[in-house]
């Protein structure tokens, strides 16, 4: 499943967890801070969208307190929660790209169609050997929890 959901998940790229080399990246001048605009480049780096003034504004301190900026650690307090909603999001899109009938679960045949079009040298045993490993309670259908549950177990 999970090589089958990299290469079908076109919804996003893998999301950098390293807050410290992207602050100090885009940290010009090593100050110790981002600016409304490097906080911006910052975010647009690590989960490939610009945040919109209203985002800025909301995560960034007020005008008039020290430092001007974001400091490190309210960075990654900031992207922590980003990022946890940014991969839920990723997951909820890449289950719809399986459930193209949107019915709320996913069947055999759902997975074989993506596979098809994303993997097709996998062969039908192993496809079928994959569902039944996600499929829980083995009722030929994958639910919604069970695959979040899957994309949140490691490899």
């Amino acid at each position: 499943w999970t090589w089958i959901i990299q290469r079908a998940s076109f919804c996003g790229r893998q999301v950098l967890m390293d807050f410290h080399s992207i602050f100090a990246a885009h940290d010009r001048g090593a100050k110790g801070w981002l600016t409304r605009r490097e906080f911006a480049l910052a975010t647009l780096a690590l989960l490939g969208t610009k945040p919109s003034k209203i985002e800025v504004n909301e995560f960034m301190p007020p005008k008039g307190i020290e430092p001007t900026g974001m400091t490190l650690e309210r960075f990654e307090a900031t992207m922590s929660r980003r990022v946890a909603l940014h991969e839920d999001e990723r997951v909820r899109q890449t289950f719809e790209v399986f459930d193209q009938r949107h019915a709320g679960f996913l069947t055999l045949a759902d997975l074989e169609l993506v596979a098809r079009a994303c993997a097709p040298h996998l062969s039908s045993s192993v496809l079928a050997a994959a569902f039944r490993e996600i499929d829980s309670d083995g009722d030929g259908r994958v639910s919604y929890r069970d695959f979040v549950t899957m994309m949140n177990t490691p490899a």
